[in-house]
């Protein structure tokens, strides 16, 4: 499907990114591993509310957590506003990012209060997370 994606960061003093460059193959909608799902399109503007999720996991951990976040994902995925969820490893093994999508607060709202009904903000001691909500302020696409 071309190259991978890439990113470029460059940092100034007080650690703040300036930009980020990103490279990703020239395909409308590309298919992840799940039949019938895309890929995120990330854009300035768009309105949309992404939580982005660190998690630390202990060694030998990371795919006891993307199980039980790909649980999460699915079981989610018809609430109303819900766009994306997108799962990450860091290549020591220490980390598990969730990259999850919605249309606005209000649906990010509904999202989480369907996941906590459901046990799945229960993490079982899988990692300890680090969550934050954002909006995306910037993109460089090639």
């Amino acid at each position: 499907m071309g190259e991978p994606a890439t990113s470029n960061w460059r940092i100034r003093a007080g650690g703040l990114a300036r930009y980020v460059e990103t490279r990703v193959p020239r395909v409308e909608r590309l298919r992840s591993s799940e039949k019938g799902s895309s890929m995120p399109i990330i854009r300035a503007n768009a309105r949309v509310i992404t939580q982005i999720n660190v998690f630390t996991v202990p060694q030998g951990g990371q795919q006891a957590l993307i199980d039980h976040l790909s649980d999460a994902a699915r079981f989610v995925r018809d609430t109303p506003g819900w766009v994306s969820a997108s799962l990450h490893r860091s290549l020591d093994g220490t980390k598990v990012v969730n990259y999850a999508q919605a249309e606005g607060h209000e649906a990010a709202r509904r999202i989480i209060d369907r996941l906590r009904q459901g046990g799945f903000l229960d993490h079982k001691g899988l990692g300890e997370a680090s969550p934050g909500l954002y909006e995306v302020a910037y993109t460089l696409e090639r």
